[in-house]
């Protein structure tokens, strides 16, 4: 059985086993690539390769007619480094494979700036001396897509919640952490 598929019989096994039903589950995020909590790989880093890594996701909501990927820095340094933003993926894509940042994104899907200043994904590149920052990876179930964006547009974290406030249906998220 794959990675992916284990994974998400093991959430869906605990959550019945908890008394919980198939419309009760909620949205779940996960990584082949990067595990929950762990030290980041150096190949997703900007000290690495750095490639985007692989991510899935599992029981989107209903009504559901678009999503968002973010990966961002939450570190009191960083003051929410964007380090990748994807936005509406059709709800049909349950997935991104590794290294896709740049590529073959789904068709509607659009990579915003980072804060790097460049559309896709830019891995972690911490200071120096600053320790472990920590990495959230989020993936957002819309009731409708954010218009009027293109690969030239940078959106801040506070903006881009602001912006999800009167769609968003349900989110999920993981961290993991890096440093220099």
């Amino acid at each position: 059985m794959h990675m992916k598929s284990k994974l998400f019989t093991l959430l869906a096994g605990t959550l019945l086993s908890c008394g919980g039903t198939a419309a009760e589950r909620s949205m779940q995020i996960a990584s082949e690539s990067i595990m929950p909590d762990a030290t980041i790989p150096q190949k997703f880093t900007m000290y690495g390769d750095n490639i985007s890594p692989e991510l899935h996701w599992a029981w989107i909501p209903p009504g559901t007619e678009a999503l968002i990927v973010s990966c961002i820095d939450i570190h009191p340094i960083a003051r929410h480094w964007i380090h990748w933003l994807v936005i509406n993926l059709p709800p049909s894509i349950d997935s991104l494979a590794e290294d896709i940042s740049g590529g073959n994104l789904p068709e509607g899907a659009i990579e915003l700036k980072n804060s790097f200043g460049k559309p896709g994904y830019g891995g972690p590149r911490p200071p120096a001396g600053t320790g472990f920052h920590e990495y959230v990876f989020t993936v957002y179930a819309l009731k409708s897509p954010l218009t009027g964006l293109d690969s030239r547009d940078f959106i801040p974290a506070e903006k881009l919640q602001e912006m999800l406030k009167d769609k968003l249906l349900a989110k999920a998220s993981f961290s993991a952490k890096y440093r220099k």
